[in-house]
C-alpha cells in the first residue's frame, strides 16, 4: 500500500498508523515538530511547553495572515481528542488538553479561514513523561455508561488530579504549597481552578499551571508577594466562586459568651463563660473587598443554649 505523506494531513494519518502499530514505544522525552519550519510571512503554529508543576499540558500558538479558526485533533494510538475554538483571530493561543502521561502523542493543528479554505495545517509529536515516582497510587472503579460525559477533578498527595471516565489521568499539578494536605478545589466558570490552600491563602489557576490571582486572610497571614488581602480571620474548608463573579469561603471568629453549656450531651452540666470559636460566611469580590458576611455562631449558640435548657 502506497501512502502520500505530501501533506500534513496525510502525516498526522500516516502517524496514527505508526502510533497504533508501536503503541508501547519508549523513547526520549521531548516534543518535535513533524513538519518544516515556516517561513515568516506564512502561517506558523508552535507548541509550548506549559508550566512545569503542570506537565501534561502546553501551549499552542498559531498566527496566519487572515482571521481563522483553529482546531485540534490528538491521538496517542488509543485515544482520540478533537476540539475547535470558535475564537476568529489572525493570532491565536490554546492550551492543549488530553496528553496522557508516558505516551507520544500526534497532534494535528489546523486552522480555517471565513469561507473554509484551509489556511494551516500542522502536525507536531509530542512525548509526555510517565507519572512521577511520589505520584499518589490511583486505584478507580468506573462504570462510564452510568457516568455523564466530562473529567473528574480532585486533590490528592500533594497534586490536583483529573482523570477520564475510565480513570486515566490526562492532567495533574504539583501543589508545591503544604503538598502532604490535601485541599478543596473547584472548576471555575471560566475553566480555571479555585484552589484553597493551608496557611489560608486562596489561588485561581490556569490549566497551563499559572497562577493568575491570588488572595490571603489578612488578619492571618501576610501572605505571597503578589496577593490580595482580605478582611478575614481565616480561609478553611472550601471556597466557592459566585455567577456573580464574587467568591465564598468559611472564616473563623471567637466570642465570649456568659452562661455557656460545659457540655454537648449532659443537659444537666454546669454553665460557664466560654470563649467560643465560630465558623463566618464571608463574600468577598476580586479585589478582596468583603460584601457580606454570616456569623454561624450566634445562631449554634442560641440552639445549645435552647438545647441546655429544655
Amino acid at each position: 500500500m502506497v501512502y502520500a505523506i505530501n501533506s500534513p494531513r496525510a502525516i498526522f494519518n500516516l502517524f496514527l498508523l505508526v502510533l497504533a502499530g508501536f503503541f508501547s514505544i519508549s523513547g526520549c522525552s521531548g516534543d518535535n515538530v513533524l513538519t518544516s519550519a515556516p517561513r515568516v510571512e506564512e502561517p506558523s503554529a508552535e507548541i509550548k511547553p506549559a508550566d512545569e508543576r503542570a506537565p501534561l499540558s502546553r501551549l499552542l500558538e498559531v498566527s496566519t495572515p487572515v482571521e481563522t479558526r483553529v482546531s485540534i485533533d490528538i491521538s496517542d494510538g488509543v485515544n482520540t481528542s478533537r476540539v475547535e475554538f470558535d475564537e476568529l483571530n489572525t493570532g491565536h493561543s490554546h492550551p492543549v488538553l488530553g496528553l496522557r502521561p508516558g505516551r507520544v502523542h500526534a497532534i494535528l493543528v489546523t486552522a480555517v479561514d471565513e469561507a473554509g479554505e484551509t489556511a494551516l495545517e500542522s502536525v507536531f509529536e509530542v512525548t509526555t513523561d510517565p507519572l512521577p515516582e511520589d505520584f499518589p497510587q490511583l486505584d478507580v472503579t468506573s462504570d462510564p455508561g452510568l457516568m455523564e460525559p466530562g473529567v473528574t477533578l480532585f486533590a490528592s498527595g500533594g497534586f490536583l488530579i483529573i482523570v477520564d471516565d475510565g480513570g486515566d489521568v490526562v492532567w495533574y499539578y504539583r501543589i508545591t504549597e503544604s503538598a502532604s494536605l490535601d485541599r478543596d478545589v473547584r472548576r471555575m466558570p471560566n475553566g480555571n481552578l479555585l484552589l484553597l490552600l493551608p496557611l489560608h491563602s486562596i489561588v485561581e489557576l490556569d490549566m497551563l499551571g499559572n497562577t493568575v490571582r491570588r488572595w490571603h486572610a489578612a488578619r492571618s497571614s501576610q501572605g505571597a508577594a503578589v496577593s490580595i488581602p482580605v478582611d478575614a480571620a481565616a480561609f478553611h474548608h472550601e471556597v466557592f466562586a459566585m455567577e456573580s463573579g464574587n467568591f465564598l469561603t468559611l472564616s473563623l471568629e471567637a466570642r465570649e459568651y456568659p452562661d455557656y453549656p460545659t457540655s454537648t450531651t449532659d443537659p444537666a452540666a454546669p454553665l460557664e463563660t466560654s470563649n467560643v470559636v465560630g465558623d463566618v460566611v464571608v463574600e468577598f469580590t476580586p479585589d478582596g473587598t468583603v460584601v457580606n458576611e454570616w456569623h454561624l455562631s450566634i445562631y449554634s449558640t442560641l440552639t445549645a443554649s435552647t438545647t441546655a435548657h429544655s
